[in-house]
């Protein structure tokens, strides 16, 4: 048990009695939770409670969700978790436990409720700065670097979340859980040694006989890519690290881990990491950082030298150098970074897989750079468009397309159209994704040219010609009623936020009915397109009786998701399309280019990773909370080119601007 379990346990047990009658369950199932539950079995913890792994079994004790605690009797929940995520965790849960009168303790029998209505943006750490580390390493002759969420960050939740990915591609190929018996492995090597990943992997075998070598190789290979993929720099510490080979320092890597040396530097390598002199791993060496690998370190640095080391871990990373004659400058992991900043509240709505690999993308973005907190309040500093797309646009993107593909499961030789302008980036997303799922058998599609102005101008009496030669343009599509081939196909229309009038119109032109699927559809009091068959992703029907921050950003949205060129008016008479007058400047269009390369990038990097459609769909929670984080209370962000825009096609209401939408 590592020292910071045992004090964990330690703890627990000065500040709990194991009373038969105090029923109670641990909330959390990371290291301490186990080690707790592993060394109190005198105490009445009759379960574990979490809301991404509720139904499974953890050492011996069932997950359980608030119904089923509730239904035994338990009045008392423990969290044991870090700190920095105590008040996430109780606002998950706070309704819950409010209404049944349910206790939740920190470990040291602390009331989180009390915690959470004093807790406040404030932290220390937001007093870091680059130019500080700078100063630090200008003082030193030999700095060493972590590794992992140091000079490299993983683009999911947490690092177990890599064997959560594998579960789901070998689910029901094998009579065992692959993550559970992967870790068991690895656990049992590691009471007596540092093992690598290829003795995990014999001890894996060992203890399933079922499996052959060739396809424990295949599990070995697949981990390690899998693990390539979810990587990325933080760049500001590569940075870092050039500056130190450039100011002639000595450098060293030194990472707890059970990928050999020979594995981690070619990943190193893939990033572009190689001006360092030396790279120490524990399992190479049989020895942690806090057991010797710093002596290790040592004994091969010049003589008389002063070192340096950066990293993340207060134990590992801090303490341990300490303790061996090394200054340490320690920087915070995304993870933590988000914890301790105003974009902690959307950590109530982690969930499953999708959820954390979601989450994992946009704080390693967003927390990337290790001093975007400094001076701060908590808000973290965007200053590029594509940041922006990736952040705050892309997770709702993302999630009306995978609710979409629900929508379109079995609905072979329909068509799908995708309404000007909103519709341009979702259908090259619509393939992109498709394409890297695999799906199979969803519907055609066509981006349509269609606007309401262009459709309240096809019916003033004088433009006849203008409407006939947009049937024809409907006619070359093969979508207007009566045409060969067309008896019973099935038209889906996207909209982004709408009152049905594109679809209303075009219903009357084809002479068909279409199914809607839209972002969001408002009541027009209009009776015959409050009737339109339409399926929405947010449920709401009025922005006047909801407080879902889609609503303020509507007209500001439009402006983002939309095409490159002006407003659609109509067709020439060769049948060429005719816009509006570009409004827009040059730097707006650039920062909207920007803008959709995040949401591209976000999209594919998503599906990369999960690689499957899971039937699970993000919650409209998520997606509107991330919108919350892009206000000023929340977010410092220096666009300028997104403070000018103002949408040059609103049929409705007031006109939001950029400046408005990020106030």
């Amino acid at each position: 048990m590592l020292e910071e379990q045992a004090r964990t346990v330690r703890i627990f047990r000065e500040n709990y009695t194991p009373d038969p009658a105090e029923k109670m369950v641990i909330y959390g199932t990371g290291i301490h939770a186990e080690a707790v539950i592993s060394s109190c079995k005198d105490y009445p913890i009759e379960g574990l409670m979490d809301a991404s792994r509720t139904g499974e079994t953890l050492w011996g004790k069932p997950v359980m969700s608030e119904e089923e605690v509730t239904a035994a009797g338990i009045r008392l929940v423990v969290v044991v978790a870090r700190p920095a995520v105590h008040t996430i965790i109780y606002k998950r849960i706070r309704q819950w436990s409010e209404k049944h009168a349910v206790r939740v303790l920190d470990i040291e029998g602390n009331d989180i409720a009390d915690k959470a209505r004093k807790n406040t943006c404030s932290s220390l750490y937001f007093n870091k700065s680059y130019e500080e580390l700078l100063g630090e390493i200008d003082r030193h002759d030999v700095i060493s670097f972590d590794i992992f969420d140091t000079l490299l960050t993983r683009k999911v939740y947490e690092p177990s979340d890599v064997f959560a990915l594998l579960d789901l591609e070998y689910e029901e190929r094998y009579p065992f859980v692959f993550s559970v018996e992967r870790k068991r492995a690895q656990q049992e090597l590691s009471e007596t040694e540092e093992p690598d990943i290829h003795q995990i992997y014999r001890r894996m075998k060992v203890n399933n006989p079922c499996l052959s070598q060739e396809e424990c190789d295949v599990f070995k290979a697949r981990e390690i890519q899998k693990e390539r993929q979810i990587l990325t720099p933080r760049k500001k510490m590569l940075d870092c690290l050039d500056y130190c080979a450039g100011k002639g320092k000595r450098v060293y890597l030194v990472s707890d881990m059970y990928l050999p040396g020979r594995i981690l530097a070619d990943i190193l390598r893939q990033f572009g990491i190689t001006r360092y002199d030396r790279l120490l791993v524990s399992c190479d060496y049989k020895t942690t950082k806090q057991e010797g690998l710093f002596r290790e370190m040592k004994a091969q640095a010049p003589d008389g030298s002063t070192y340096l080391h950066i990293g993340d871990h207060p134990d590992a990373d801090g303490k341990a150098a300490q303790e061996n004659g090394l200054d340490a400058y320690l920087i915070l992991p995304p993870l933590q970074m988000m914890e301790i900043s105003a974009y902690s509240q959307i950590l109530v709505h982690l969930g499953g897989i999708e959820s954390r690999i979601m989450l994992g993308l946009l704080m390693s973005e967003a927390f990337n750079d290790p001093f975007v907190l400094y001076r701060s309040e908590g808000r973290p500093l965007i200053r590029r468009s594509r940041s922006f797309g990736y952040v705050f646009i892309a997770p709702l993107i993302l999630s009306f397309l995978v609710w979409m593909f629900g929508k379109l499961d079995n609905a072979h030789g329909a068509a799908v159209l995708f309404a000007a302008r909103d519709g341009w980036l979702l259908e090259q997303l619509y393939h992109m994704l498709s394409e890297i799922f695999q799906i199979h058998g969803l519907p055609e599609s066509h981006y349509l040219l269609i606007s309401r102005k262009a459709a309240r101008s096809m019916e003033e009496p004088g433009n006849r010609a203008g409407k006939e030669r947009y049937l024809k343009y409907l006619k070359d599509l093969k979508l207007v009623k009566g045409m060969a081939g067309q008896q019973g196909k099935q038209i889906y229309f996207f909209d982004f936020m709408s009152r049905g009038t594109c679809q209303d119109y075009l219903e009357q032109l084809i002479g068909r009915e279409i199914q809607g699927l839209y972002f969001q559809k408002s009541d027009s009091g209009d009776p015959k397109k409050d009737a339109l068959k339409v399926e929405s992703y947010y449920k709401e029907r009025n922005a006047l009786d909801s407080d879902r921050r889609i609503f303020g950003l509507c007209d500001f949205l439009e402006c983002i998701l939309t095409s490159y060129e002006p407003s659609f008016l109509g067709f020439s008479a060769d049948l060429q399309p005719i816009y509006e007058n570009e409004r827009r400047s040059e730097n707006q269009l650039s920062s909207v280019r920007d803008i959709h390369e995040g949401i591209r990038d976000y999209c594919r990097e998503y599906a990369e990773i999960l690689r499957c459609i899971t039937g699970t769909v993000p919650e409209v929670d998520f997606c509107d909370g991330v919108l919350c984080l892009m206000g000023a209370d929340n977010s410092r962000i220096k666009i300028s080119e997104l403070r000018e825009m103002m949408l040059d096609d609103a049929a409705y209401g007031d006109k939001n601007t950029g400046r408005d939408a990020l106030m």
